[in-house]
């Protein structure tokens, strides 16, 4: 395990230093948009910060984060929407000293995932499932862009993946919703220096060896286990939805995460791979 993290941390670094990202002053987002570090969140008893990405196990990590703050007694307590309680501490709401000493001392962790995988998760839970608010308004978006009058995607019955896709790649596309935005735009990967880096695909492992290592394996266990809530990593299953992507429609979505993929060490030919 500590290779794999070690290794997962270097192709972090290496990435940085290869893909050519805009340089961000960190110094100017503490002291003046701190409010950009809203997805850190911060457990100060046991010097724990984990940066919650959507689509990405984070509901499990934000019910730690709850019972780790006392709510709750085991993960498995709490409610599923319960978990996004606005009273997990974020490290936007400290002050810009404190965010410094909390960034040098206190141990920070991710999980991501495959960009592929997690764009299917994303279109299954928000176009596809019951979530009609959601799909209503996005549909409709959906529609205006492709100009779909011919098809009834009213309600988003009728949006594909390929659909999905083609308005993510879309140059008019200029913004995201957290669900499927790229990761290294949130989380500052080349700003933050992370301690440990899980992958949804090896979540089991990961989640163990970073409970053990915060020394806080004694109040945690995930009983529902991260990679185990969606089935949008299965081979199977992501071949059926993904033979209606062309291989050109693939590069187009490739190139929009590519900075995910280099900087996380993924391979868009390879959904599996830890």
């Amino acid at each position: 395990m500590e290779q794999r993290m070690n290794r997962r941390r270097n192709t972090l670094r290496e990435g940085c230093v290869a893909s050519g990202l805009p340089k961000t002053n960190f110094t100017n987002v503490i002291w003046r948009q701190k409010r950009r570090l809203w997805f850190m969140i911060v457990n100060d008893q046991y010097r724990l910060m984990y940066a919650y990405v959507s689509k990405v196990g984070s509901t499990n990590w934000k019910s730690a984060f709850l019972v780790l703050k006392g709510k709750y007694a085991k993960v498995e307590d709490v409610p599923g929407k319960k978990a996004h309680d606005p009273s997990l501490k974020k490290l936007s709401q400290y002050s810009p000293k404190e965010i410094e000493y909390r960034l040098k001392n206190y141990k920070k962790f991710l999980f991501v995932r495959h960009p592929f995988t997690r764009v299917l998760s994303a279109y299954r839970s928000k176009l596809e499932d019951k979530n009609a608010s959601f799909r209503k308004r996005l549909s409709r978006l959906i529609k205006q862009r492709l100009h779909s009058e011919g098809r009834d995607i009213h309600n988003g019955a009728n949006v594909t993946l390929k659909d999905f896709v083609t308005y993510l790649c879309d140059n008019r596309t200029n913004s995201f919703d957290g669900h499927w935005e790229i990761i290294s735009n949130i989380v500052f990967p080349c700003q933050i220096d992370y301690d440990y880096i899980g992958k949804l695909e090896s979540a089991d492992d990961d989640s163990n060896y970073i409970l053990q290592k915060a020394k806080v394996d004694h109040l945690i266990y995930f009983r529902n286990r991260t990679n185990r809530a969606t089935k949008s990593n299965d081979v199977t299953l992501f071949e059926k939805y993904y033979q209606t992507i062309s291989d050109s429609e693939r590069q187009k979505l490739y190139k929009l995460y590519k900075n995910d993929f280099v900087l996380f060490g993924y391979d868009p030919e390879d959904v599996s791979a830890i």
